[in-house]
């Protein structure tokens, strides 16, 4: 594993982490969301990084890429991609939405934390796997 790949790693572990003390300590249930969504960013970049020795600089750029590395590669969840583009959509408008996001309850926050999860361990497991043979 790169320095790089493991960086994305790194930092995708400490916005899960920051996700779950927002959640469990306040009610700004949309920036845990935020923080969850990074994670989840950061843990696809790290699967692009690695398999493509490239790191996308855009959020749609990691969608796209994430995507078409889960056609080639039936150990990446296709369903990621999705949850990227939910997640994306959640952040921006936390970010600089029309407060949609102030609705997000505590519930679907947890949800969006647990996919959020599941793919930082879905990279995690993936990148310690041998490569496949060609």
């Amino acid at each position: 594993m790169t320095p790089e790949v493991q960086a994305h790693l790194t930092f995708a572990t400490s916005k899960l982490d920051e996700a779950r003390e927002i959640l469990e300590r306040t009610q700004l249930f949309a920036i845990a969301a935020r923080s969850a969504y990074l994670a989840a960013l950061s843990a696809a970049r790290a699967i692009i990084r690695e398999q493509t020795g490239k790191s996308p600089k855009t959020h749609s750029g990691t969608r796209s890429e994430i995507s078409r590395l889960a056609r080639l590669d039936g150990r990446i969840d296709a369903s990621f991609s999705t949850f990227l583009t939910k997640g994306y959509e959640l952040k921006s408008d936390a970010d600089y939405g029309d407060h949609q996001s102030d609705d997000l309850t505590r519930d679907e926050a947890a949800d969006i934390l647990v996919t959020a999860a599941r793919l930082v361990a879905h990279a995690e497991w993936l990148l310690a796997q041998p490569d496949p043979a060609p």
